[in-house]
């Protein structure tokens, strides 16, 4: 336990710190001596406190590399890819019938069955592990592990090869370059998967391999996403404002509604296409009357709005018409965007990543690191004989704190008694001995300060989004879970997001029920409604969102 003192109060208010958590643990801090520790150890990571003339900078840069991702010329060099989906429609309220969902995007990976009709969605789900040793063995080792897991969760629901061939959607939370809907070629992994063999391959070709090579499997892969855009389908189910899909949780990432006629790259490729100028023309006519095509367009089809008739491509009629961009903002700040913030703990922790010097957003936000940047502050904390006497013994061990124990230390800032009784529990777990309540004190001030800026430069990133589409209301579904687990992560985000946006926009974040599962199994019941050809004339409005 920790050991009791008496507490007295001081003058907080010099401590400048943006929100008020970061503040309340110096109340715990008794003795000048203690204030004094406390304020050393602050000075430490005073780095991470970042202000909102910072935060704008962040939002200049990151517009920037997000215009260099939707242009022919600088999307190959830019650190923030802007990918387009081949998304272009969300559901209607017609979508009805059985659909899988798989979802990779971590260490963890679900199969789904979700079962529409009109605007209600069934789901049972099952998870499953991915060991150590298959997220760094070989692509088919890992893909034949993902279709043995899909033949024992389909035998459990008694949805065998007789039961008919099911419409499955994809969802794949790394960096890929999309064809069309069902073609994702991955550009490099992330979130410390290394399997051979798949980078530079499509994955929705090594899934179906593996379940041809098991017979068990009748699955028809209509849709590959990543979680972001499942994030935003699943939470436009429910809400036709949600323009924004966001994650936070083992990684970050975004995607949003973008003007076809912003992404330029797009023309570019549309040059390559051998398809007719009639066959142009007919398909922005249809377009033009309202009939979208939804979840079967290929690249040549979408990219035949920008050849050799950028006149007609413009005009008020066919601007309108979207594309759910992945934005792949966790690679933001790989060519130096952030070096003016980061710091010496950011800088360690890159360091003994498997991939060094890439995923730099990322590994400021996300919940893979998040824990570990704690980690790092603490031993030097420690070091500097600030707290636990010194005994940083405990600290050596790398990822020792995982970001759990972030959000359970950050749970005792919003208790009234003010004893962490939580923070005592993680000391403990962790081996540390002999701690104070100023011990305590300091570490919770630390997991906020690293909290708080991830929520802050997360904001950054939304509010970049808002004032690019300039739309007076937008609904933002965000799911992960570092947003919904942490205590204060929402609120934070909430705020800071008000802070950088104009009065005039106006937004609200919404929890998204299960983004990257349900949201997946929702654009494969899209893709399979128009599958095969155009859809008739009566076609519903909200199937094309200005």
């Amino acid at each position: 336990m920790a050991k009791s003192i008496n507490a007295v109060n001081f003058d907080v208010s010099a401590l400048g710190d943006f929100n008020s958590n970061l503040v309340i643990c110096g109340r715990h801090i008794a003795e000048t001596e203690n204030l004094s520790r406390f304020m050393k150890a602050r000075a430490i990571c005073g780095g991470l406190i970042l202000s909102n003339a910072e935060l704008r900078i962040v939002m200049r840069e990151l517009l920037a590399r997000m215009e260099a991702g939707l242009c022919s010329r600088t999307a190959g060099t830019s650190s923030v890819k802007m990918l387009p989906s081949y998304v272009t429609a969300i559901p209607n309220g017609t979508e009805r019938g059985h659909y899988l969902a798989l979802d990779l995007g971590g260490t963890n990976f679900r199969v789904l069955l979700v079962t529409l009709d009109g605007s209600e969605a069934a789901m049972r789900s099952q998870i499953f592990r991915v060991p150590e040793e298959i997220m760094t063995g070989t692509g088919t080792e890992l893909f034949d592990h993902i279709a043995e897991c899909m033949a024992k969760f389909l035998a459990l629901n008694k949805l065998g090869r007789n039961a008919g061939r099911l419409p499955l959607g994809f969802t794949f939370s790394f960096p890929c370059k999309q064809d069309g809907l069902t073609s994702a070629v991955l550009i490099k992994w992330t979130k410390g998967f290394c399997a051979s063999g798949v980078e530079n391959n499509d994955v929705v070709k090594l899934l179906r391999e593996a379940c041809q090579r098991r017979k068990d499997i009748d699955v028809d892969v209509v849709a590959v996403l990543n979680d972001t855009v499942g994030t935003l389908m699943a939470c436009a189910f429910k809400d036709n404002d949600c323009q924004v899909g966001v994650i936070v949780g083992t990684g970050t990432n975004a995607c949003y509604m973008e003007k076809i006629s912003k992404c330029e790259k797009l023309r570019a490729e549309g040059e390559k296409s051998d398809e007719s100028l009639e066959e142009t023309k007919s398909l922005l006519m249809t377009w033009t009357m309202h009939v979208n095509t939804p979840g079967v367009l290929n690249t040549s089809r979408v990219c035949l709005f920008y050849r050799k008739i950028s006149p007609i491509v413009f005009s008020p009629a066919t601007r309108l018409f979207k594309m759910v961009i992945n934005t792949e903002w966790g690679g933001f700040g790989d060519d130096g965007e952030l070096e003016f913030l980061r710091t010496e703990f950011d800088r360690e922790v890159d360091g003994n990543t498997i991939n060094p010097g890439k995923q730099l957003f990322e590994k400021m936000i996300s919940g893979m690191y998040m824990g570990e940047i704690v980690r790092v502050i603490l031993l030097r904390v420690s070091e500097a004989r600030l707290i636990f006497d010194a005994d940083f013994t405990v600290l050596s061990t790398p990822h020792c704190i995982p970001t759990k124990y972030v959000s359970e230390i950050e749970s005792d800032l919003l208790e009234a008694d003010r004893i962490f009784p939580r923070t005592s529990q993680v000391l403990e777990d962790l081996g540390v001995v002999g701690y104070t309540i100023s011990d305590c004190a300091i570490v919770a001030y630390i997991c906020s300060i690293v909290s708080n800026r991830a929520a802050s430069l997360c904001a950054a990133g939304i509010a970049t989004l808002l004032k690019r589409m300039g739309k007076p209301n937008v609904t933002v579904g965000v799911d992960g879970s570092v947003y919904r687990f942490h205590p204060t992560f929402p609120r934070t985000l909430r705020n800071k997001i008000a802070e950088l946006i104009p009065p005039s926009l106006k937004f609200k974040l919404m929890l998204s029920e299960d983004g990257s599962g349900r949201g997946a199994a929702l654009v494969a019941a899209v893709a399979a409604r128009v599958k095969g050809g155009f859809r008739a004339p009566n076609t519903k409005q909200e199937d094309v969102k200005p």
